[in-house]
């Protein structure tokens, strides 16, 4: 996910004019008078930091509503998504796997999660014809073509289960925080391969 150019209010920095003790002022009169203009010019820049944050949801297109925590969230989860190296996902497959693939790893679940998410959103579809469109799509092919229907299927399985599937309890703790918009949003535009494909 590339990261989106700053524009307007959220290219400009806040500008503050803060004081120091000078030989003229260092009396308790006039650090009194110098700590109480540094506090409000800290507390004006924190009160212009708040007043951008409508414009940081918008710049990553997200819709808050009065109130709604979850915009929050959702916002701490971009940003982290696109500075934090913790938060990247990286597909570290470089070819395409010949034959079984014997263990699967959570991203690989989770990907196969998303994918059959994002045919299931783009159409009305049950899990069985998303694999089925998986195993044989060409639009999926560098992904899934060396699998068929039922395996993926079978592995679709393994992948709600958290015992197979560590990243289910991160998914099911996001899930909660959001609304079912903007977490399918978040997690089909970061796992599934149209994601890999930008």
């Amino acid at each position: 996910m590339p990261a989106k150019k700053f524009e307007g209010s959220l290219a400009d920095h806040i500008l503050i004019k803060t004081r120091s003790v000078t030989l003229l002022t260092d009396t308790p009169e006039g650090r009194a008078e110098i700590d109480k203009h540094n506090k409000e010019e800290i507390g004006r820049a924190l009160h212009e930091s708040l007043e951008k944050l409508g414009d940081l949801l918008k710049h990553y297109e997200i819709d808050p509503t009065p109130d709604d925590q979850s915009a929050y969230v959702m916002l701490s989860l971009k940003m982290a998504m696109e500075f934090v190296p913790g938060f990247k996902v990286k597909n570290v497959s470089t070819r395409r796997q010949k034959g079984r693939q014997k263990i699967w790893d959570p991203i690989k679940y989770t990907e196969l999660l998303a994918d059959v998410t994002l045919l299931k959103s783009e159409k009305n579809r049950s899990d069985s014809e998303a694999c089925s469109i998986l195993a044989t799509s060409p639009r999926f092919a560098s992904r899934w073509s060396s699998f068929d229907k039922r395996t993926l299927e079978n592995r679709l399985v393994k992948a709600t289960n958290k015992a197979e599937n560590p990243l289910m309890a991160l998914y099911d703790a996001v899930r909660s925080q959001v609304s079912p918009e903007q977490f399918m949003s978040m997690f089909v535009e970061s796992f599934s391969i149209t994601a890999n494909q930008r």
